[in-house]
Order: C-alpha cells, then sequence, then structure tokens
C-alpha cells in the first residue's frame, strides 16, 4: 500500500521592506530630513553616505517618513536602521517612532551605535500607533546620551502583507 500526501506551505511573514537613505533619490519612496547634522561618506555606509551629529543638541534630529503611506493604509509596521560606519559612536542614541508632521510619537529604543552590529538593527517590531501617523522613525539628539558621534544613515519600514 502506498500513501501520498501533498502540503503546500505559503508563507505568511511575508513582508515589504522601504529603504528611506539620508539622501533619497527623487523617485525613492520616503523622505528624510535632518537638523545641525554634517555629511559625510564610507565604504560600509548605506549608499556611499551618511549623516553625523552631536547628542544632548536638542533642536537637532533627523527623521526618515514614507512619502505617502499612512497608518490608515497599514495596522502596523516595524522599523530599522543602517549602522556600518566605524564614526557612530554614540553609546545611547535615542529612536522614535514618528507621529504625524514629523513630531517624535513614541520612544522605541536606545541603541549603542558604538557597539552595535554592523548592518540593519531594529528599532521596533510590529508597532501600531495612531491612524493619522506617517510612516517613520526620528533619531532624536536631545534623547541621546554619552558622547561620541550620533550616526544617521538609512531607515527601513517593513510592512507585513
Amino acid at each position: 500500500m502506498f500513501i501520498v500526501c501533498l502540503v503546500t506551505i505559503t508563507s505568511v511573514y511575508a513582508a515589504k521592506y522601504i529603504v528611506i537613505d539620508n539622501d533619497p533619490l527623487s523617485s525613492a519612496p520616503g523622505n528624510f530630513k535632518s537638523t545641525g547634522y554634517t555629511y559625510g561618506k564610507g565604504a560600509n555606509d548605506y549608499n556611499g553616505d551618511h549623516r553625523l551629529g552631536t547628542p544632548g543638541k536638542e533642536t537637532n534630529e533627523c527623521i526618515w517618513v514614507h512619502k505617502s503611506i499612512t497608518y490608515a493604509d497599514v495596522p502596523y509596521a516595524s522599523y530599522r536602521v543602517y549602522l556600518h560606519n566605524s564614526s557612530f559612536t554614540c553609546p545611547k542614541a535615542a529612536y522614535y517612532v514618528t507621529a504625524p508632521n514629523g513630531w517624535q510619537d513614541k520612544f522605541a529604543c536606545f541603541i549603542n551605535q558604538d557597539t552595535a552590529p554592523g548592518g540593519w538593527s531594529y528599532i521596533i517590531k510590529n508597532y501600531s500607533s495612531y491612524p493619522e501617523s506617517e510612516l517613520g522613525l526620528t533619531l532624536g539628539n536631545g534623547g541621546s546620551s554619552g558622547g561620541g558621534k550620533l550616526g544617521a544613515d538609512a531607515g527601513e519600514i517593513i510592512i507585513p502583507n
């Protein structure tokens, strides 16, 4: 007797990965803005460049925001940042999920940029915010501390399908 069993496996975890670089092309899906940061280049940077800032300066920040998708379109999302530059040395970089008009909405986490592994680091997973919120994240200088230099490169929004 011979029994055949066919199993179909589909991925329920397929996701859309949207990268917002610190210097996006006009065709890119997101916007990046910064105040009080300087431009720099590095071999390991995402698309070859980055921004550097100083922790503790309240008026300085970097914001990555999607151009058109909001939480009204997506029930929740995850966020990562690209950290792969030896100049990124802030031991307590403060990241936030961005609310409407780029204001800091919810504190997500601190990351030690000096010891973070090279590449993508999660800020927050499966976060759901206000329905009118933009999909974005902020690196806030005011909440960051410990010296060193704050590094900002690419941000990534992961939207589950």
